[in-house]
C-alpha cells in the first residue's frame, strides 16, 4: 500500500490523509518483475489529494509512505502540487556549490566560491550519517563509501547561507 501523510508545525505526528494499495493502486503493465526480459507498457495512473484543509498552517510537511511487505516496489512520477503557494517565508539559497562526480561509488568532492563552515549528511530516513563543523575552507571531500548505495541529502553552510545538495551513491 502507498499512503500519504502530513504534519504541520502545529501537530508533528504524521497523519494519513490519503491510502491505497492492492488492485486499487496497480496500473495495468506492472505485472512483470523487472528482472523478467519481457518489455510491458506501463499505463501510468493519476491520483489527486485535496491539501485545501490545511490552508493557514504555517509549515506543511508532506511524505509518501510505502506501507508493502516483501520487498513489493512503488514507482511515483511526476509529483505536482497545485494551489496558490505562500513563499514569503522561504530563504533564498545563496552558498555557490559544486558536487563532484555525483553519483558517486562513495567520495564527492564539494567546492565553493565561498567560504564554507560545516556539512551534515543524513540518508532519507532523515538519520545523520556524516556531521562536520569548522570547515574553514572552500572545498571538503564527503566519503560515504561505506554505506550503502542510495539517496543522500549533503546541507553545506557557509558565510553567505546553505544549501542542500543530494548525493547519489552507486
Amino acid at each position: 500500500s502507498l499512503a500519504v501523510v502530513y504534519r504541520t508545525a502545529s501537530n508533528s505526528n504524521w497523519q494519513t490523509v490519503w491510502v491505497k494499495g492492492g488492485s486499487d493502486l496497480e496500473v495495468g503493465g506492472t505485472q512483470t518483475w523487472f528482472w523478467d526480459d519481457a518489455t510491458p507498457t506501463i499505463v501510468w495512473g493519476n491520483d489527486f489529494v485535496d491539501f485545501s484543509f490545511l490552508a493557514g498552517e504555517s509549515c506543511v510537511e508532506i511524505a509518501f509512505d510505502n506501507r508493502g511487505y516483501y520487498g513489493n516496489h512503488i514507482w511515483l512520477d511526476n509529483v505536482n502540487l497545485f494551489g496558490t503557494f505562500d513563499d514569503s517565508g522561504i530563504e533564498e539559497l545563496t552558498l555557490d556549490l559544486s558536487v563532484y562526480p555525483n553519483p558517486s561509488s562513495g567520495v564527492f568532492s564539494v567546492v565553493s566560491t565561498q567560504q564554507l563552515v560545516r556539512f551534515t549528511v543524513v540518508d532519507l530516513a532523515g538519520r545523520t550519517i556524516v556531521s562536520k563543523g569548522n570547515v574553514n575552507g572552500k572545498s571538503l571531500k564527503v566519503d560515504l563509501s561505506n554505506q550503502p548505495a542510495g539517496i543522500y541529502l549533503l546541507e553545506v553552510e557557509g558565510n553567505s547561507g546553505k544549501r542542500v545538495e543530494r548525493l547519489v551513491k552507486e
